[in-house]
């Protein structure tokens, strides 16, 4: 794990730029927090890396991308609104929590925790942060869906037994509790 005497080195990843809309927070914020996660050490995969790289503007984000990009490939043109995405994928976190799916859901619960980040919803984060990561990090997203409103599928036994921490079924041989 880093420390405080360790060179900070940006990853180049080959994203391309898609939130626009709605960032509540300013290009140095977005800056700082992708260096702290950087520096703490658990964003292993880059998964928060990318969704705060993606919010950024050209300029701010060229540090962060591979030299061959371009501000014409940084372009606006099929931009997402970060609620929308935010929502989006929130129901692909659901998809993946109920299919067991360890790294999607881990890049789930990245992506929400710092596009509600994104959207100045420190309430979202504080409520993400608090919940447990327990099976597929169901905690977590209900966490960040029920602070931002989002509705939590009703009636599905499997989804309400793993936002609890509790195998999706009894005796679940799909990954549950392992």
């Amino acid at each position: 794990m880093p420390n405080a005497s360790t060179r900070w080195v940006p990853l180049r990843w080959p994203v391309r730029r898609c939130v626009v809309r709605n960032v509540a927070r300013t290009p140095a914020d977005i800056v700082a927090r992708i260096k702290d996660a950087a520096a703490s050490g658990d964003d292993v995969f880059g998964f928060r890396h990318e969704a705060l790289v993606s919010a950024l503007d050209f300029d701010h984000a060229q540090p962060y991308l591979q030299e061959t990009l371009t501000p014409a490939d940084w372009t606006d043109e099929e931009a997402l609104d970060l609620v929308e995405m935010a929502t989006n994928y929130f129901n692909f976190a659901l998809q993946k929590i109920l299919s067991h799916r360890g790294i999607s859901s881990i890049r789930s619960v990245g992506k929400l925790r710092e596009y509600a980040w994104l959207m100045g919803r420190d309430d979202a984060v504080a409520a993400m942060d608090a919940a447990p990561y327990e099976q597929y990090g169901a905690p977590k997203v209900k966490g960040v869906g029920v602070a931002l409103g989002y509705p939590w599928p009703a009636g599905d036994a499997r989804l309400e037994r793993m936002a609890a921490g509790q195998e999706c079924r009894a005796g679940c041989r799909d990954g549950c509790g392992r």
